[in-house]
């Protein structure tokens, strides 16, 4: 029996295996579907990189602590302008208040140079020294000289005292030291003789030249003080208080005698009445300081000490432009070898040196003298000169 073929529909789609048609669709469908949960899948727990924080932005982790630490900065920035600000106005108002005072210092300093410019200044040129003397920046010996003359220029009179006042700044001290008129002492090209002998032959300048050579000790200046100047200082500072004896009291009369003649005044003006602590007007003080029948010379300058410190005493308790007006009549009869810009500076640090202690003493110092009658029967007071200027050193210079 001859088989029939069958007959095939036109536009039927020829079968495909379903092997083949299994095997390449899944596979297709396989790998879509892998990279959809590659990348998509965010609850795969197999999945390496299914944390988001490992996704997050570095740039973004920094930010927040990055945006504090400028905030910090812009603090400390605004503060160091403010401070430099602050530091900027202090400057400005310290300068300020250095530039008044620097002009009120040169003001008042200039008007004190002129005002002391009433001084009789004496043409002074110092010699150097003929033997070495301590150095001291920080020390000024001015050499006082008290003469019996009326003009104070007549420098031929006699040198009734003699007293170095010297200003420790360091130490804060001023030394009042006499030097006894009778001491025996060598003066430059006139032999030996009494100290004061050294003024009537050449003024003060050989004075000096003669108490530096024996003594070792520098001298910056002098004033020349004649005794009825020395009564208007006294007064114009009111009189100065000391302790007077009976003995004492006496003789302050008898050489008011003598001054009031002088002065043409009646006998008896300003006589005292009593002793013990009084006030001694400028010339009871200068009898007092002239006393030499009680206790000797030695006696007599510790009484020119003791008005002196008296005088620094009352100056400090006057007011300082009454005291100018009192003493403007002074100065003309007080002659002085420093110029009066120098002076000015130390008229501009005395309220500072009315501060400082004040020591005395005399030379001869006690144990270093004995009394002397020379060749030509001169009674004298011969000294040990190097003791005397160990003496001197030590409390003038504080050298041991």
């Amino acid at each position: 029996m001859k088989k029939t073929a069958k007959k095939k529909n036109v536009g039927e789609r020829p079968a495909v295996k379903k092997e083949k048609k299994d095997n390449i669709g899944p596979k297709k469908d396989e790998d879509v579907i892998y990279i959809i949960e590659e990348y998509s899948d965010p609850d795969d727990d197999d999945d390496d990189y299914d944390d988001e924080d490992d996704y997050a932005d570095p740039v973004e982790e920094e930010k927040e602590p990055l945006h504090e630490e400028v905030k910090k900065e812009k603090k400390q920035a605004e503060k160091q302008k403010k401070g430099k600000k602050k530091k900027h106005v202090f400057l400005k108002f310290l300068f300020g208040i250095i530039l008044v005072l620097t002009v009120v210092w040169f003001t008042l300093h200039g008007i004190i140079t002129i005002y002391l410019s009433g001084l009789n200044k004496a043409e002074y040129e110092k010699k150097a020294a003929a033997v070495d003397v301590p150095s001291g920046a920080f020390i000024t010996n001015m050499l006082i000289i008290g003469t019996d003359s009326r003009k104070p220029e007549d420098e031929a009179g006699r040198s009734d005292c003699i007293l170095l006042m010297s200003v420790n700044r360091l130490s804060r001290t001023i030394t009042l030291t006499s030097f006894l008129r009778d001491s025996y002492v060598e003066i430059p090209g006139h032999g030996s003789n009494r100290i004061n002998a050294a003024y009537s032959f050449g003024g003060a300048p050989l004075l000096i030249e003669t108490i530096e050579n024996n003594y070792k000790i520098g001298i910056d200046g002098y004033f020349v003080v004649d005794f009825f100047s020395f009564i208007d200082v006294i007064d114009a500072v009111g009189g100065v208080e000391i302790d007077v004896t009976d003995e004492e009291a006496d003789y302050i009369n008898r050489y008011l005698c003598e001054i009031n003649k002088i002065l043409g005044k009646e006998q008896g003006d300003g006589n005292l009445t009593s002793s013990g602590h009084v006030k001694l007007s400028g010339k009871q003080a200068l009898s007092y300081s002239r006393i030499r029948y009680i206790g000797t010379d030695f006696a007599r300058t510790d009484r020119q000490r003791e008005v002196l410190s008296a005088l620094i005493a009352s100056a400090k308790k006057t007011n300082p432009f009454k005291l100018a007006a009192e003493l403007k009549d002074v100065l003309p009869s007080i002659t002085t070898s420093i110029p009066a810009y120098k002076l000015a500076n130390y008229v501009m640090t005395l309220p500072v040196w009315m501060l400082f202690d004040i020591d005395q003493q005399r030379i001869p110092a006690e144990g270093t003298w004995q009394y002397f009658t020379t060749e030509s029967g001169m009674s004298v007071i011969k000294l040990d000169f190097e003791k005397n200027t160990k003496v001197l050193w030590e409390t003038i210079y504080d050298k041991k």
